[in-house]
């Protein structure tokens, strides 16, 4: 895992070509683990539970850091084949 500092994660998004949602993740510290599966089944009902657990119960405990109430997850090629997730896990100050 690598520690990552985001300030007010922008991600500019042209909006008279696709109907999308855009959030901002507030600024500060994160913490983000990515890990993939071989399908969408597999990466949100097993992976995403493992990955959680290491993160918070094996990762956080090990560096000393104590996490934020706030995760973020992103996912990348949903539904299709290895597919990927990212945790944003955010430090607390």
């Amino acid at each position: 895992l690598a520690s990552s500092a985001a300030s007010d994660v922008y991600k500019a998004v042209d909006r008279s070509s696709i109907d999308c949602e855009q959030r901002i993740i507030p600024s500060g510290k994160y913490v983000v683990c990515s890990y993939e599966a071989e399908n969408f089944e597999s990466l949100v009902n097993e992976a995403l539970y493992k990955a959680s657990r290491y993160l918070y119960e094996v990762w956080f405990v090990e560096h000393r850091l104590e996490p934020d109430d706030l995760l973020v997850q992103k996912y990348y090629n949903p539904y299709q084949e290895n597919c990927y997730i990212e945790l944003w896990a955010k430090v607390r100050s």
